[in-house]
C-alpha cells in the first residue's frame, strides 16, 4: 500500500497531511490487517527543518511522535489471558483477558538536518517508552489537508477499496481537519460535517475524473486502455498507485498513433488490391 503525495511544494505537506493518511487509510488498513510486529522505516525527511532540495516538507517533531503512539495503539486481534490474585477474605483466582499489543520497531533511515532528526526521534523515543509526548500545534490540528493530499488520499482509497474494504467509510473523514474528525465520533458532529464533506469529497473526486480524462486526451488513449491500467493497479496492493502511463505518459501515446497511422495504410492497400 502506498500513498504517494503529489503536488509538490506548493503547499508543503505538515502534520494535518499525515494525520489525515493516518485517520483513513493508514490506521484503518492496520487495524484490520492485525499485524503481530509492526517495523517501522524511521525517516524523518519530511521534518521540518529540511531544505527544498531535501525535503520541504513541515512535518513537525511531535507529528512523528503521534503516529509512533498511533502504531502503538494497534491490537493484533489476539486474546490473552492471565491470572491475578483476589484477596476478599479467601484468596480467589480471576480470569482476565486483555489483548495483546504487536512489537513496534523503529529503525533510523533517513533525515539530513541533525536538529530536526534529534528532535524528532526523541519525541518517537518518548511515546515507544509511554511517556507524554509534545502536543501537535493547535494551527495543524485545526487545519483542513490540502487539495492536492486530498486528492491523493481519495484516489488510494479508490484503488485499495477493493482489497482493504474497511477503509471505504473513512472517505468522509479525509477533508476533514483533526479537530473535526474528533468530533465526528458524535451524531452531532456527523450532522454537521455531513454536508461539507460530502460536497468537499464530490469535488475532489471530480477534480481527479477530470484530470484522467485530460491526460488521456492528451495522450491518445483509448477508454479501454484506461479501464485496463485501472485493473492492473488494482490488481496488486503492493504494487506503487502511480501507473506507468503517469510515469512515462509517451509511450502509449506514441505506440497507440503508430497503430492509428498503420490501419488505414492497411485499407488502402487492400483496397487497391
Amino acid at each position: 500500500m502506498n500513498i504517494p503525495w503529489c503536488g509538490g511544494l506548493n503547499p508543503p505537506m505538515g502534520d494535518a497531511e499525515y494525520m489525515s493518511a493516518f485517520r483513513s487509510v493508514v490506521m484503518p488498513i492496520a487495524t484490520d490487517f492485525q499485524p503481530d510486529i509492526i517495523l517501522v522505516s524511521c525517516g524523518f525527511d519530511a521534518a521540518n527543518g529540511h531544505p527544498a532540495p531535501l525535503g520541504g516538507y513541515r512535518v513537525t517533531p511531535a507529528c512523528f511522535g503521534w503516529m509512533t503512539q498511533q502504531l502503538m495503539s494497534v491490537s493484533n486481534g489476539k486474546v490473552s489471558t492471565s491470572k491475578t490474585l483476589v484477596f476478599a477474605g479467601n484468596i480467589n483466582y480471576q480470569s482476565l483477558c486483555f489483548y495483546v499489543k504487536p512489537q513496534v520497531v523503529l529503525a533510523l533511515e533517513g533525515g539530513y538536518d541533525l536538529p530536526a532528526i534529534c528532535d524528532s526521534a526523541q519525541e518517537c523515543v518518548k511515546a515507544l517508552l509511554g511517556e507524554p509526548v509534545t502536543p501537535i500545534p493547535e494551527e495543524e490540528l485545526l487545519r483542513t489537508p490540502s487539495p492536492a493530499a486530498v486528492e491523493t488520499l481519495i484516489r488510494t482509497i479508490s484503488i485499495q477499496t477493493p482489497h482493504w474494504p474497511c477503509i471505504k467509510r473513512y472517505m468522509t473523514l479525509v477533508t476533514c481537519s483533526a479537530v473535526e474528525a474528533a468530533s465526528a465520533s458524535s451524531v452531532e458532529g456527523q450532522i454537521l460535517l455531513r454536508d461539507r464533506v460530502e460536497s468537499e469529497t464530490v469535488s475532489a473526486m471530480a477534480s481527479l475524473s477530470m484530470h484522467h480524462a485530460r491526460r488521456s486526451s492528451v495522450g491518445g488513449c483509448s477508454s479501454q486502455d484506461d479501464s485496463e491500467t485501472t485493473a492492473s493497479i488494482n490488481a496488486s496492493s503492493k504494487s506503487p498507485i502511480r501507473c506507468s502511463s503517469e510515469i512515462n505518459p509517451g509511450v502509449e501515446s506514441r505506440s497507440a498513433c503508430r497503430r492509428d497511422s498503420e490501419e488505414p495504410m492497411d485499407q488502402d492497400d487492400e483496397g487497391t488490391k
